[in-house]
C-alpha cells in the first residue's frame, strides 16, 4: 500500500513539474517567425500598441495588423505610389499613420515629379481608407554652390542673409528615415544633410540647417527640443532646442553610422558596419542647464553589419543587422548574447528595423519580407513516437 501512495505521489509530482517548466517556457519571451506572404525587403515597423502596427518596404508594400502580427494586410496606396520603395512608418494612433517613401524616377519618365523631390510622404487616416500625399519642404536653391565653412556647432544660417551663404542642398535629395517626440514634434532626415521639422503632426514642414552634406541615416528625437542624428562617416548631430541651430559632435569613428537610439536623455547607442558600436554618456549637467555628451566606440559585439538598434531601458537593448543577426544586451551594451534561435535563416535574411513596445515585445523585418515578433510564444509540443 505504501509502495503504490509512493508511486501515485511521483506521477503527481512529475506532472506538477512538466506543467511548470512548460509554462515557464510558454511564457519566456522568444523570437518566431511571422507570415508575410511576401519576398520583399522590408524597412519599417512601428506599433501604436500590442494588437495594432505596420510594416513597409520596397515596391509599394505597406503591411497592417489588427492581431499583433498574426496576420498581416496588404493596404493599398494610391497607383503612383504602388510600385515605389517605401522606407519608413510611424503610427500615431489606430486611424493616422505616416509612410515615407522614394520616387524611381525610372518608373514616371514624363512625371513633372522629375523635377520636385525625389521622396514623397503619405498620411494615412480613417482606418487605411483614405490616404493624402503630404507636402514638404523644398530646399532653397543657393545663390553660390560654395558654401561658407562655419565653425563647429554653428548653425548654418546667420542673422544677416546678405552675408551669408545657406548650405547647398540637392533639391532632388532622397530622406530616409523619421522620428517623432510627440503627436506633433517630428523630424526627416536624409541625403545631403537633408533635416526637415513638423510641429503639427507631420502635415506641414520647414527645412532646418546644418553644416554638412553627408548621407543622414537616422534620427531620434528624445523631446520636442533635444534630438539626434547620425549619417555617413561618422557624422553625429545634436540640437537642444528643436532644431534652430545643430551641432556636430566629436565622432570616435569615420566609419558609416546607420542608426541611433537613446533610452533617455543621458544614455544612447549608434550603430555601424562590421559591429560598430557606440556610446553616448552623459556628464554633469553645467551651470547653464547644458548636458555634455560623450561618445565613445564599445567592442564589437559582431563582425556583421548592424542596421538598427533599440535600446528599452539604459541597460536593456537589442541591435539587428545582416545574416539575420540579432542581439541582446543586459548590461549597457557591454556584452551581448544572440537571440534568435533559427539559424536557418541567417543565410538569406538581414535585418532592417527594430521596434519594442516593452522589454517583452517587439519586431524585427527585413529582407525576403521577414517578419519576427519577440513576446511569450508556447513552443510547439513534438508529438511522442
Amino acid at each position: 500500500m505504501r509502495f503504490l501512495r509512493a508511486i501515485l505521489l511521483l506521477c503527481l509530482l512529475s506532472i506538477v513539474a512538466w506543467t511548470t517548466i512548460h509554462s515557464v517556457a510558454a511564457q519566456a519571451p522568444t523570437w518566431f517567425k511571422q507570415e508575410s506572404g511576401v519576398f520583399t525587403k522590408l524597412m519599417g515597423v512601428h506599433f501604436v500598441d500590442p494588437q495594432n502596427g505596420y510594416i513597409a518596404g520596397s515596391t509599394g508594400t505597406v503591411f497592417a495588423t489588427t492581431n499583433g502580427g498574426a496576420t498581416w494586410e496588404k493596404v493599398a496606396l494610391p497607383v503612383r505610389e504602388s510600385k515605389e520603395t517605401l522606407r519608413d512608418v510611424w503610427t500615431f494612433n489606430v486611424r493616422q499613420q505616416l509612410v515615407l517613401g522614394e520616387y524611381n524616377r525610372d518608373l514616371h519618365p514624363s512625371s513633372d515629379m522629375i523635377f520636385g523631390p525625389n521622396f514623397m510622404l503619405w498620411r494615412g487616416d480613417e482606418m487605411k481608407e483614405d490616404w493624402r500625399e503630404i507636402s514638404v519642404a523644398e530646399p532653397r536653391n543657393p545663390r553660390s554652390l560654395k558654401p561658407r565653412r562655419k565653425a563647429p556647432g554653428v548653425d548654418s544660417r546667420s542673422d544677416n542673409e546678405e552675408d551669408d551663404e545657406e548650405f547647398f542642398r540637392i533639391s532632388s535629395s532622397m530622406v530616409v528615415r523619421m522620428h517623432f517626440a510627440d503627436e506633433r514634434n517630428g523630424w526627416l532626415v536624409g541625403e545631403s544633410g537633408m533635416i526637415q521639422r513638423t510641429s503639427i503632426g507631420g502635415m506641414g514642414w520647414t527645412m532646418q540647417y546644418a553644416v554638412t552634406r553627408k548621407l543622414l541615416n537616422d534620427v531620434y528625437a528624445v523631446s520636442d527640443k533635444e534630438v539626434w542624428i547620425v549619417g555617413g562617416g561618422g557624422t553625429i548631430l545634436r540640437t537642444t532646442d528643436g532644431g534652430q541651430s545643430w551641432v556636430e559632435q566629436n565622432s570616435p569613428t569615420t566609419q558609416n553610422l546607420r542608426a541611433v537610439h537613446f533610452a533617455n536623455a543621458e544614455n544612447g547607442w549608434a550603430v555601424g558596419p562590421n559591429g560598430l558600436l557606440l556610446k553616448a554618456t552623459a556628464s554633469q549637467r553645467r551651470p547653464d542647464g547644458t548636458l555634455p555628451v560623450k561618445w565613445d566606440i564599445l567592442p564589437a559585439p559582431t563582425k556583421e553589419n548592424l542596421n538598427d538598434v533599440f535600446f528599452i531601458s539604459p541597460q536593456e537593448g537589442w541591435v539587428a543587422g545582416e545574416h539575420a543577426t540579432i542581439l541582446h544586451t543586459t548590461d549597457g551594451g557591454r556584452t551581448w548574447a544572440d537571440a534568435l534561435e533559427d539559424t536557418e535563416v541567417r543565410r538569406y535574411i538581414n535585418f532592417n528595423r527594430l521596434f519594442f513596445l516593452n522589454r517583452t515585445l517587439g519586431w524585427a523585418v527585413g529582407t525576403s519580407g521577414a517578419i519576427y515578433k519577440f513576446a511569450p510564444h508556447a513552443p510547439a509540443l513534438k508529438p511522442k513516437v
